[in-house]
């Protein structure tokens, strides 16, 4: 049985794929994005071949849902066992070990630089968890931001309303004569 859960994050990875406005272009020459057939929604074969941008049509096109679904129903049991959490299972299990983007910090979490080598579902997910990842990585960004900001004036405000009491410590473990 899938958990309410998990098909939560289909739907959000979902509903992100279709917002998003700023797919990266993947192909191999770093040139601006053609488009593939004749500016028509792509086909099938248009959303399986990587080497052109990634698409928000291509996500329903190759039925990404089901597909995770999917997958997630043959490697449910592993992810528990190894205790680990979806993103980190996903990306070990496609191939992407060195990347964990479980966790929020600098530099925990890219998008691989190679997304041919992996099957057009495995790019949409992958890129999803990036999506993801970035989202709640410019949150983290933005309150150290604004701690950093908010330190001067606010300390400056709990110091005039409690001001630091300095005690006087003896240090008993380094007096002369003690043997404690």
């Amino acid at each position: 049985m899938i958990p309410p859960s998990f098909l939560l994050l289909i739907t959000s990875l979902s509903a992100l794929i279709q917002t998003s406005h700023c797919l990266p272009y993947v192909g191999q020459t770093g040139a601006a994005s053609p488009s593939p057939g004749n500016g028509d929604a792509p086909s099938r074969k248009d959303c399986e071949d990587l080497s052109w941008n990634l698409r928000q049509e291509c996500w329903d096109i190759l039925d990404v849902p089901k597909w995770l679904t999917q997958w997630w129903e043959t490697n449910e049991e592993t992810c528990h066992a190894h205790n680990a959490s979806f993103a980190s299972c996903f990306q070990q299990k496609v191939g992407v070990q060195q990347q964990q983007c479980d966790t929020i910090g600098d530099a925990l979490c890219s998008f691989p630089t190679n997304i041919t080598a992996f099957s057009p579902e495995e790019a949409y997910v992958l890129y999803s968890i990036f999506g993801i990842w970035q989202w709640y990585f410019s949150i983290y960004q933005g309150i150290g931001n604004a701690n950093l900001g908010a330190q001067g004036p606010v300390g400056k405000i709990v110091e005039a309303i409690n001001p630091i009491k300095r005690k006087e410590a003896l240090l008993i473990c380094c007096a002369p004569g003690r043997e404690d």
